[in-house]
């Protein structure tokens, strides 16, 4: 009986022993923990929030963890797509013990502040004459995102081409980041001129004469020469071409023979130029106008306001109105008097 009481006395201390014991090493693991984790401290570089502006640069400034009195570089991670706006998340952990995963986060936020820009196609004042049709030149829009936003642009205004006017468009566009773009274009409608001065050399050997003026209707033809005078080795042009481009050249032929000048443009309609006729080889030459195709140069001035014979440098020239269609000859000159057999404005010699 006594060996039992002894038996259960043992049980029941060494029952206590132990548990107080288990409680004591249980405790004792969890302060360690604690002592460790609260020994680790984390610490970014720089701010805890940056904002980088699209496809801009961005140096990642790093962090540092400080555990047991030694510094720790924290290692970054996630990506960051600096072409697309948003707000990004750059996790930091240190690479120091398995069960110490404490991490630290920075937020990174790509910006987009800039317009986009868009460039109009021709030009940005154009004109027209009433009845002609006005045809978008189009434009192109480029932004920093790479995206393509030229079927957003939206064109306010329009073009009344029935009606002398300026009107003005407005291109305007807005990419994803509200940024908004406008670009304006001018169109004026004007009249076309029906009436325009004509002025000519009258006939004297080496001098200029009177001044005459002439009313000419220009949409009767498809091209008109609407003033000629000589210059000291050819003669200077002056034309119009109906609904032409804009621009022109003047070309003489003998048979397959050809020599082209170019001209200026005054007006989208209205064309000037000096032809050199001195070095041209004796013969006959047709003259065309050339725009999007080959015309006969028309000359439906009266006879007094046309060019019809004159020295040109060492030359004969001689003009012809066929049908008010201009073609001319070259001859060598020989004698003075061969200038007044056919009295016309008189050329330089």
């Amino acid at each position: 009986m006594i060996k039992k009481i002894i038996y259960i006395f043992l049980f029941i201390m060494i029952t206590i022993s132990g548990g107080w014991l288990g409680f004591n090493v249980y405790n004792l693991m969890a302060l360690n923990k604690e002592k460790s984790t609260s020994s680790l401290e984390l610490k970014l570089s720089g701010n805890s929030f940056v904002e980088v502006t699209i496809n801009g640069k961005y140096t990642d400034d790093g962090g540092v963890a400080y555990y047991n009195g030694k510094e720790y570089p924290l290692k970054p991670e996630g990506n960051i797509d600096f072409s697309v706006p948003g707000t990004y998340l750059v996790k930091y952990t240190a690479d120091i013990d398995s069960d110490l995963n404490h991490s630290i986060y920075r937020t990174v936020k790509v910006v987009d502040k800039n317009v986009p820009i868009i460039t109009l196609k021709g030009k940005q004042e154009m004109s027209l004459y009433v009845g002609e049709k006005y045809k978008e030149p189009g434009f192109t829009v480029t932004d920093d995102s790479g995206v393509d936003l030229t079927s957003h642009v939206v064109i306010t205004g329009e073009v009344n081409s029935k009606k002398v006017g300026t009107y003005k468009l407005v291109y305007s566009v807005k990419d994803d980041s509200g940024n908004e773009a406008k670009a304006t274009r001018k169109v004026i409608i004007k009249n076309r001129p029906v009436v325009t001065n004509i002025v000519a050399t009258k006939v004297t050997a080496k001098e200029k004469g009177d001044v005459a003026e002439k009313k000419v209707d220009l949409n009767a033809t498809s091209n008109s020469t609407v003033s000629m005078s000589y210059t000291s080795n050819g003669i200077h042009l002056e034309g119009y071409v109906k609904n032409g481009s804009g621009e022109y050249s003047i070309k003489v032929c003998k048979s397959s023979e050809c020599t082209t000048t170019a001209m200026k443009t005054k007006d989208k309609y209205y064309y000037s130029g000096d032809i050199k006729l001195s070095s041209l080889a004796n013969g006959t030459y047709k003259v065309k106008v050339v725009d999007k195709k080959e015309m006969d140069l028309v000359n439906k001035l009266d006879y007094g306001e046309r060019l019809n014979r004159a020295k040109v440098g060492d030359k004969l020239v001689t003009f012809s109105y066929d049908n008010d269609v201009m073609t001319f000859k070259v001859e060598d000159h020989k004698y003075e008097y061969d200038i007044v057999i056919d009295p016309g404005h008189g050329g330089i010699g």
